[in-house]
């Protein structure tokens, strides 16, 4: 009877403390922290991590976390894991594993990552990998998970193979034999996932392959640490906190697992806000913060502070109030294939013009409008699949990278134009009819494109020195209509083209969207398939922006965050003004 009554009291507590848990936690989305391995021994000593987590949970509620066996060769010690897998569950929070390929001593590179020729690397990670699954049913690897090795055992081994391919299939065997089967064969119930950084465009360079990888996997993660745009060697746009996710839910649906934030290389604070606040538009079903560490300061004694941990719960706490009101995020179908390169990022440099971009790794056949940059020259089938899409009545953009690479490829049956080679630098712009002009403060490198003049229509000009130069260009192709649109050599002078311009190259792109922007650069807007829409301003000073509502209908609009409603005549435009950093959520009807 006293045995009875244990387990009955036990199993009383543990509701009540997953009823906590559940009670207190966000509607919309789970938050996850990823706990490195030096941070996860360090919890095992005295009251640090219970005085820590006090410091956390009084800025928002964690649902689960994810801690770590192994970074830089350390492999964490048994007693040290179960007494904090023991502290967390008995809060009712989730624990899952992690895993950071990193460390090995023969290899001397920038990030120390492992040679995956050297059967001693392989058999030290395959114990990593068996001890991490004896103590969780979810593990994830970081996202140092690729190769950069080019020793002598990889460099025989690959012979005349390229790297990219070379990487790339080395990379799926050791998924494979490495991770996969001795994980499952310890513990069959166990996932394992795998997170992607956030440099996508070069995922093939050093054995990452979006193709294949992510069906050995359970599940897929996103790395969506945009940081700082200026001073890092990453010149990642914020946008791409937002576009990553929607990418990785069209390779892999309903497995993607979610995003992943960190606080460095920041130059203010809204940086930070703005990395969650974007992969949670996204709608992800959790949100990773890396790392545990990172979010506060210990001071003299027990006391911790920071500035780190009450913005996320800042951001967790507004965002969750109208999260749930969006609905399905929407764009223009932009096809990327499979490990291609080409115009490195440049959808997000489209985003943060106010032109939301659905990225997708195949050609999305389906959609009114399709996108096209340089890297779909990756598909060897792509101008076939243009010409059945504009016989239909699609309506194709490219830019000029795109018309680079295909040029003699079969895009001029299409399109009469080529990038000539030449450039030029102009400050002033016009539109069709050569009547109203629009200037910047600098002048702006532009490639040259010659065009098949009344085979094309140059729909915007650029001016400079006495000759125009095509910015945008319009063509007929059965029914359908294909632009090209001409990017600057730097994509940041996007941002500086004058309103005007941006306006009109919204009004060809964006022709199909249910709601557009008219708005100076560095205005984002994400699309919902609800009727709902979010404007978000990235710029340090007020700006005043239109919205456009493609309905001949009257309007009555509802700002979700102030509940003030807005009514809007038949074909009227609905003025807003944006503080710097903020943001506004609508609903229409």
């Amino acid at each position: 009877m006293k045995i009875l009554n244990k387990i009955l009291i036990t199993i009383i507590l543990s509701l009540v403390v997953s009823f906590q848990a559940l009670g207190k936690g966000y509607k919309n989305f789970e938050v996850v922290l990823y706990c490195p391995v030096d941070i996860v021994a360090k919890m095992s000593e005295g009251n640090w991590l219970k005085e820590s987590f006090k410091f956390i949970e009084r800025n928002f509620t964690v649902d689960k976390v994810y801690l770590e066996t192994h970074r830089h060769n350390y492999l964490i010690e048994e007693e040290k894991l179960e007494k904090v897998i023991n502290f967390f569950k008995n809060k009712g929070i989730k624990v899952a594993g992690g895993i950071t390929t990193t460390g090995h001593k023969k290899i001397a590179n920038h990030f120390a990552v492992y040679c995956y020729s050297d059967n001693e690397n392989k058999e030290h990670l395959k114990n990593v990998v068996e001890f991490t699954a004896r103590h969780f049913n979810e593990i994830i690897l970081d996202d140092f998970y690729f190769t950069s090795c080019k020793c002598s055992l990889c460099t025989n081994a690959k012979g005349e193979t390229p790297w990219p391919q070379f990487r790339m299939d080395l990379m799926q065997d050791i998924s494979k034999e490495i991770f996969i089967k001795p994980a499952k064969a310890v513990n069959p119930n166990v996932h394992v996932i795998i997170k992607f950084p956030n440099w996508y465009e070069y995922y093939q360079y050093t054995g990452y392959d979006l193709k294949e990888e992510p069906k050995i996997f359970d599940m897929i993660y996103a790395g969506t640490e945009t940081r700082d745009p200026v001073y890092h060697q990453q010149n990642m746009q914020p946008y791409q906190s937002y576009l990553i996710m929607r990418y990785f839910e069209n390779v892999k649906p309903d497995k993607n697992g979610g995003g992943w934030i960190d606080p460095l290389d920041k130059r203010v604070l809204e940086r930070y806000a703005e990395q969650i606040r974007l992969t949670l538009l996204s709608k992800p079903k959790e949100v990773t913060l890396f790392h545990y560490g990172a979010l506060f300061e210990k001071l003299n004694g027990d006391k911790f502070v920071g500035f780190i941990a009450p913005v996320a719960g800042n951001v967790f706490k507004k965002t969750d109030s109208f999260l749930g009101e969006l609905g399905n995020p929407i764009g223009i179908a932009s096809y990327r294939p499979f490990n291609a390169s080409g115009e490195s990022y440049l959808h997000s440099y489209f985003g943060m013009l106010g032109i939301p971009v659905e990225l997708m790794p195949t050609f999305p056949e389906k959609s009114g409008t399709i996108l096209l940059t340089e890297g779909a020259k990756a598909d060897t089938l792509i101008i076939k699949k243009m010409k059945a899409a504009l016989l239909q009545g699609k309506n194709i953009i490219i830019t000029s990278g795109f018309l680079r690479a295909m040029q003699n490829k079969g895009l001029e049956d299409i399109i009469m134009a080529n990038v000539n080679g030449k450039k030029f630098f102009t400050d002033k712009f016009t539109d069709l009819n050569f009547k109203k002009f629009y200037s910047t403060s600098k002048r702006i490198l532009f490639p040259q494109v010659e065009f098949g003049t009344n085979d094309s229509w140059k729909e915007i000009a650029a001016i400079s020195n006495g000759n125009s130069f095509p910015l945008l260009l319009t063509s007929s192709y059965g029914k359908g209509l294909i632009t090209l649109i001409v990017i600057p050599d730097n994509f940041s002078d996007l941002y500086d083209l004058p309103t005007g311009i941006l306006n009109l190259i919204k009004k060809h792109v964006a022709r199909n969207l249910p709601v557009s922007i008219e708005a100076e650069g560095r205005v984002a807007l994400f699309l919902y398939d609800n009727n709902t829409f979010v404007v978000h301003s990235f710029l340090p000073h007020k700006t005043e922006l239109n919205i456009v509502i493609n309905s001949n209908k009257s309007i009555e609009l509802t700002d979700l965050l102030s509940g003030k409603k807005i009514k809007r005549e038949s074909g009227d435009k609905i003025k807003t003004v944006l503080n710097p950093y903020s943001y506004k959520v609508y609903k229409w009807r």
